[in-house]
C-alpha cells in the first residue's frame, strides 16, 4: 500500500495548491471589479482535448484501449471466510493469490466487443439514474458524519484522544484511493478529464453495464488497476485496487434496512501489513459502529444483511448511540461515556 499512499500524498498536495490558486483568483477578481468601469465579460473557451494515446477519443463515449480484462468474480472461497485472524498474527495473500489480483485476466466473451475496443457506459445514462459516482459520494457523506461523531467523542477524553489520528489516516487513505470512482458513470471523457487533474493521461478503460476496469500508470510509473462492480438495485459497490508492487485494496459498501455497511481491506505488499476497516451506520450518519483490525484475511463480500454491530468483530471498535459513546481502543481498553 506504500506505493498507493504516494498517490494519496500527491492528491493532498494538489488540493492545497488548488486552494491557494482559488484564493489568488478571488483576490484578482476583487481588484479587477474595483478598477473596471464597464466592458464585456470574457468569452468562455472550452478545451475538449484529451492528452495521451490510449486515452484519446474519436467520438463521444468511445475510448481506445490496449487490451481487455475479465469481469470480477466473487466467491466466499476466494475471499476467505470473513473471520479475522488472531490479533498477533497477520495472514498474507499467497503468491498465487497476489499474482491473480495483480494481473488482468484473459479476454472474456461476456464483455462483448473485440480486443482493444472499449465500451463507455454512462454516455447514455438517462437523467435521474444513479451512477456509481453518485452512490459512492452518498455513502461517503453518511460514513463521514459517523466518523466526525466518533472523532468528537474520542477528543472529549484525554484517555481516548490518541485514537483519532490513526482513524483519520486510515479513512483518509482508503477514500483517497477511490478518486477514479468519483467519475464513473458519466462516460470516458468525464473520467479522462477527471484523472487529467492528477496528471494521469494514459488510461485504459473497459466498461459494460455496471462493471468497470480502469488502468493507468501513476507519477512513479507504477501500474494501478481498478475493477469496480456497481449494483444499482442493491445500491452496493465493490472496488478492487491492485498495483505492480503487490498492494491490494478492496473497498466495498452496501445499503441495508438501517442504512449502510461498508468494509475496506488494505494489504501493503512492501511492508506486508494488513489493515481492515468496517462500518455500520444509519441512514443519517448519527448512530453506528466503526471497527479497525490490523491483521486478518480478506473478509467475505458484504450481503447487506449484516447486523448493526458487526464491526465489533474487529480488534478495536467505536460505537455512537446518540450522545452515548462506547469503544474498545487499539490498546484493548474499554471506555463508555456521554459526550
Amino acid at each position: 500500500m506504500s506505493q498507493l499512499l504516494t498517490i494519496f500524498e500527491r492528491i493532498s498536495e494538489a488540493v492545497m495548491r488548488i486552494k491557494v490558486l482559488s484564493l489568488l483568483v478571488v483576490i484578482v477578481m476583487v481588484f479587477s471589479l474595483a478598477s473596471c468601469q464597464g466592458g464585456q465579460p470574457a468569452e468562455k473557451v472550452e478545451d475538449n482535448t484529451i492528452a495521451g494515446e490510449s486515452g484519446k477519443t474519436d467520438t463521444a463515449g468511445e475510448s481506445k484501449t490496449t487490451g481487455r480484462a475479465d469481469t470480477l468474480e466473487d466467491s466466499d472461497d476466494e475471499y476467505g471466510s470473513g473471520v479475522f485472524g488472531d490479533a498477533d498474527e497477520t495472514e498474507f495473500p499467497d503468491e498465487a493469490r497476489q499474482d491473480e489480483l495483480s494481473r488482468p485476466g484473459e479476454a472474456d466473451d461476456d464483455w462483448g466487443g473485440d480486443a482493444g475496443e472499449s465500451q463507455a457506459p454512462g454516455d447514455d445514462t438517462e437523467e435521474g439514474d444513479v451512477t456509481p459516482a453518485d452512490s459512492f459520494l452518498a455513502y461517503t457523506d453518511i460514513k463521514d458524519e459517523l466518523l466526525f461523531l466518533v472523532s468528537d467523542a474520542l477528543r472529549s477524553r484525554d484517555e481516548t484522544i490518541s485514537e483519532v489520528e490513526g482513524l483519520y489516516f486510515l479513512f483518509g487513505a482508503s477514500d483517497a484511493m477511490m478518486f477514479p470512482v468519483e467519475y464513473l458513470g458519466f462516460g470516458f471523457d468525464a473520467l479522462a478529464d477527471g484523472l487529467e487533474e492528477w496528471d494521469i493521461k494514459e488510461i485504459e478503460y473497459i466498461a459494460k453495464d455496471n462493471e468497470y476496469i480502469v488502468k493507468f500508470s501513476d507519477f512513479t510509473d507504477t501500474m494501478v488497476e481498478y475493477r469496480v462492480v456497481y449494483n444499482p438495485n442493491k445500491d452496493s459497490l465493490v472496488c478492487d485496487i491492485t498495483s505492480e508492487g503487490g498492494d491490494v485494496i478492496r473497498y466495498e459498501y452496501c445499503r441495508t434496512d438501517y442504512g449502510y455497511v461498508g468494509q475496506v481491506y488494505m494489504y501493503d505488499g512492501n511492508e506486508r501489513t494488513t489493515d481492515i476497516i468496517r462500518v455500520a451506520v444509519d441512514a443519517d450518519g448519527k448512530d453506528g459502529v466503526i471497527g479497525i483490525s490490523h491483521s486478518g484475511s480478506m473478509p467475505r463480500p458484504l450481503t447487506g444483511s449484516e447486523p448493526e454491530d458487526f464491526p465489533k468483530e474487529c480488534q478495536a471498535w467505536y460505537m455512537v448511540e446518540g450522545t452515548h459513546f462506547t469503544c474498545v481502543t487499539s490498546k484493548g481498553d474499554k471506555y463508555e461515556f456521554d459526550f
